[in-house]
């Protein structure tokens, strides 16, 4: 059986974290949407298609790609919602362009059943916070197995061989699993509380992690952070607080950055896009950071903070609550990064982790700063 993940139609929504990726390689929980799709669907062939692919693709099986699934969908010719949006369709083999995706979906609901399903279709990027604990829950019950750990108060461990947790670290399961993937370590003075899951290769380096934290593959995390969600190769290895925040890839936080993610009135939290400005109906909102940023020491990001990808901001203090992508300054004054400049801090900053940056990622990058420069006009 073929199967196909497609991007999610809204894809702009989450914009600025995927000008380098498709929404189906965004992280929630333990996995990236498309990494949980391929493990339930184990013995399918998987194929992807994303909102930029101008071809075209045949399968039986179509699921919207930011659907957070834990079991296969039902073996039926359906349209399957979750949460009022569409997770998917089943029918006979046809063909899908980005053009005739929405026109079948809508001709389809004319003539199969529609089933509501046990899932979640996230739209939203703040919806990636405010899921991921659940989520990092129920993808610890999808693995299916744990492994008792001394140093945990109770509940469920699961520490793959080559991790390591050193004595003198505290691992607190009261409200949720812990899971550290091969290669991981987590050092003497560190206190996590699950859920949390700590991925290959990553350091915890006296940290205090509190519960629904999502750490990807091969970063140094230091300092404070709660419910909150570090894509792979991002880095914040020193004190200061990230709360209720979307860190994505090859992310350096200096010193002493701190996201703000309440308001003094309670008030819920707005996020400002280039264009509108958008409530998000959440109380506890940090900051969502783009691909390749970096922030000096000393850097303040108050509720609802949006900073695009290739951004490079220092001199410390209270920063904008939207910062163009590809920006370079400080708080008072930005400037365009120059794109050779920024491809070649990327190159830099990945061949150090053993990356080398492709022909086709550069391209991205280069359609992303042609894409944002009306943003930073």
């Amino acid at each position: 059986m073929n199967i196909c993940i497609y991007e999610n139609p809204k894809w702009q929504n989450f914009l600025p974290l995927v000008w380098l990726k498709p929404t189906f390689d965004l992280r929630c929980g333990m996995f990236l949407f498309s990494e949980r799709i391929q493990k339930i669907y184990q013995q399918a062939s998987i194929l992807t298609f994303e909102n930029n692919n101008p071809g075209s693709l045949q399968a039986e099986l179509f699921i919207n790609g930011n659907t957070i699934l834990h079991k296969p969908l039902p073996d039926k010719e359906a349209i399957f919602m979750a949460n009022g949006r569409v997770a998917g369709f089943r029918t006979k083999k046809i063909e899908i362009t980005n053009q005739n995706l929405p026109d079948i979906i809508d001709k389809l609901k004319n003539k199969i059943e529609t089933i509501e399903i046990d899932a979640q279709v996230v739209e939203h990027p703040w919806e990636l916070i405010s899921l991921n604990k659940e989520t990092l829950i129920k993808d610890y019950e999808l693995l299916g197995h744990s492994q008792p750990c001394p140093s945990a108060s109770g509940g469920a461990v699961t520490i793959e061989k080559g991790g390591i947790v050193e004595q003198g670290a505290y691992l607190n399961t009261d409200d949720g699993p812990i899971y550290v993937r091969a290669g991981a370590r987590i050092r003497a003075t560190s206190l996590v509380d699950g859920p949390c899951y700590v991925g290959e290769k990553s350091l915890i380096d006296g940290a205090k992690i509190r519960p629904a934290v999502t750490i990807g593959n091969v970063c140094k995390i230091g300092g404070e952070v709660e419910e909150s969600i570090f894509s792979d190769y991002s880095n914040k290895h020193h004190e200061g607080f990230v709360g209720h925040s979307y860190i994505s890839e090859w992310v350096n936080l200096g010193a002493l950055t701190t996201t703000s993610d309440l308001k003094n009135t309670y008030g819920t939290i707005k996020i400002n896009t280039f264009d509108s400005t958008l409530d998000t109906g959440t109380l506890k909102l940090g900051s969502f950071i783009g691909d390749h940023t970096k922030t000096g020491i000393g850097t303040l990001l108050t509720t609802g903070c949006v900073i695009g990808c290739f951004a490079n901001i220092y001199g410390g203090g209270l920063f904008p609550k939207y910062v163009p992508s590809f920006s370079w300054g400080t708080k008072d004054k930005l400037d365009e990064y120059e794109l050779d400049k920024a491809i070649g801090v990327a190159q830099k900053v990945m061949s150090r982790r053993g990356v080398t940056s492709t022909q086709e990622y550069e391209l991205k990058i280069k359609k992303a700063f042609e894409q944002t420069k009306k943003e930073r006009k």
